[in-house]
């Protein structure tokens, strides 16, 4: 079992959203597990060995995974047109 870790930033991001939406996205980021659900939409992000991201209608979440240690980092939150440019 993978152990998720939101940073400060992810924390504030998902307070930003309504409350409905937040939600939806914590339910579906604690579904997440390696090797993951077939039932969540989660792509690899080109150019990143370890780096995926979760599609929720509009909303998209960017994590990584450390395999060694067990961990699921949330990295960012936000609507597509926005979530992009962090990387």
């Amino acid at each position: 079992m993978f152990k998720v870790i939101f940073t400060k930033d992810t924390k504030k991001e998902l307070k930003h959203l309504n409350k409905k939406e937040a939600l939806i996205i914590l339910n579906k980021i604690y579904l997440l597990d390696f090797p993951f659900p077939l039932n969540l939409n989660i792509k690899k992000l080109s150019g990143s060995k370890l780096s995926f991201r979760l599609r929720i209608n509009k909303i998209r979440v960017i994590f990584e995974l450390d395999n060694e240690k067990k961990e699921i980092w949330i990295k960012k939150i936000g609507y597509r047109k926005d979530v992009y440019r962090f990387f």
